[in-house]
């Protein structure tokens, strides 16, 4: 579900990028959480996984086969 609205905002989405993408959100939040003691709220997991998406897609050579 995630996912799919990811991908409504940004293009087609392969597993690679989306194992990035989750891997990065997750320390996102795990830090927010540790840090300063806060909950993820929807709009901003949204808003870090675009932003890690574009940053995968800038940064990192991926396939574009969708395995």
């Amino acid at each position: 579900m995630i996912r799919k609205a990811l991908e409504k905002s940004v293009g087609p989405v392969t597993d690679v990028e989306w194992k990035r993408v989750c891997r990065i959100a997750t320390l996102d939040i795990m830090a927010n959480h540790w840090v300063f003691r806060q909950r993820t709220s929807r709009q901003y997991l949204e808003r870090v996984l675009a932003t890690s998406i574009n940053l995968v897609r800038r940064y990192h050579h991926i396939p574009t086969v969708n395995n």
